[in-house]
């Protein structure tokens, strides 16, 4: 909070931003160490808990190396993950420290950015979320002026962040060559696979911690600003909605709709991106239609039923999915020895996360379903499980209902 107020001040006072080394300091680093998860190291192997050991030498070998500029990030491990759709995810994992340093980059730059940006903007941002923007959409289908959506998907995007355009716009308010200089370590730092080195010549790895903030920088100015003074001069009644790099764009006919994306297409091009164009279309969608398509946004399917109201509801797809990968972690963690207490700690946390993120009034049906068929593959699991096979029917029952049952879901649901 005390970055967020003093940049504001500064850039309230100015109208740039300079001196911004004076935050990677001993009590700033520190505290970033202490808020990091233990997850997977980078390239050197170094756990959270092994850079602890000497965390305060570290941290001063880290200030000074900052300090007098010789700090170079470490190489990003490469791996990949499943995606929804069977394809593979590149994540690129920075090594402990680096990932210390990015902490305190990313607070600078949020408190720099998030008051610039858009109200079309909810992705990675303080204080908006997912159910924000779905929020933001009920309020614009329901004035009624709003006929077809264009669905739009940007074809990699983190991979395609152009250096030169994304350092152009973080120059226009960052008057500091120290800090802008250590951005441009971080996003052409090389990239480890199967032991191999990949020069990074574009792009922004996701699972950095500056990722998702460089990401908005980015399509504030390639996008947001361009549909906010460009568009809807252009059009009447259109709207944006953007979470990171999935937009929709809202317009009163079709041929406004179609117009948009060859417009979008052409500016998309002068920022080294382009649309998937298999995965954007144009949906016929009016909250006075209840003939209306099928809008598939932010994990959600939102139609209009026949009393014309607006129902965000996820997919029995999406329920078969979570089902399996909160059983599948739980089934991992018990193999791996771990108690089956802090297993079930495990799965309540996943749920909880499906609760706050699907738990709409319109979506009732699915968090119930969630909640029942979770504990039923868990009842599953620890009955045939070698550590609890000796346990009942009646006694594993008794475990999941009375000492940690399985989360609920709560009794009230959310209002969009």
């Amino acid at each position: 909070m005390k970055i967020y107020e003093e940049l504001q001040q500064q850039y309230q006072k100015y109208g740039n931003i300079q001196n911004l080394m004076k935050y990677f300091n001993d009590d700033e680093l520190t505290k970033r160490f202490k808020s990091l998860k233990n997850r997977a190291p980078g390239v050197d192997g170094v756990t959270k808990y092994d850079y602890e050991k000497n965390l305060e030498s570290n941290i001063d070998r880290l200030v000074s190396s900052i300090r007098s500029g010789s700090y170079t990030p470490k190489d990003i491990r490469r791996c990949y993950i499943p995606k929804a759709n069977g394809k593979l995810r590149p994540l690129g994992i920075p090594t402990t420290e680096d990932k210390i340093v990015q902490r305190v980059m990313a607070d600078i730059l949020y408190s720099i950015y998030d008051p610039l940006f858009l109200e079309c903007s909810f992705g990675y941002r303080l204080n908006q979320n997912a159910l924000s923007a779905l929020s933001k959409f009920k309020t614009i289908a329901e004035k009624g002026k709003t006929h077809y959506i264009v669905k739009a998907d940007i074809k990699g995007f983190f991979d395609n962040v152009n250096h030169i355009k994304l350092l152009e716009m973080l120059k226009e308010n960052i008057q500091d060559k120290h800090f802008i200089s250590l951005i441009k370590k971080f996003i052409k730092a090389d990239i480890f696979y199967k032991g191999k080195l990949f020069h990074n010549k574009s792009g922004t790895s996701q699972g950095g911690l500056i990722s998702p903030v460089l990401g908005n920088i980015y399509l504030h100015y390639a996008l947001d600003e361009w549909f906010d003074t460009e568009i809807k001069a252009m059009f009447h009644y259109t709207n944006l909605i953007r979470y990171c790099d999935d937009f929709i764009a809202s317009f009163a006919t079709k041929s406004d709709a179609t117009l948009f994306i060859t417009a979008v297409q052409k500016r998309l091009k002068e920022y080294h991106l382009d649309l998937e164009l298999e995965k954007t279309n144009i949906i016929k969608f009016d909250i006075r239609d209840t003939s209306s398509e099928i809008l598939s946004f932010l994990g959600f399917n939102i139609f209009v039923d026949v009393n014309n109201h607006l129902c965000f509801c996820a997919s029995y797809h999406k329920l078969q999915q979570k089902i399996t990968d909160i059983s599948d972690r739980f089934m991992d963690m018990l193999n791996k020895g771990y108690s089956v207490i802090d297993c079930l700690l495990t799965v309540n946390d996943k749920l909880r996360g499906c609760y706050n993120y699907y738990g709409v009034s319109t979506n009732p049906t699915w968090i119930q379903q969630l909640y029942e068929y979770t504990g039923n593959c868990i009842m599953d699991i620890l009955y045939y499980n070698e550590k609890t096979k000796q346990m009942s029917y009646d006694q594993l029952y008794n475990l999941l209902l009375y000492k940690l049952p399985i989360l609920s879901p709560p009794v009230s649901l959310i209002q969009l």
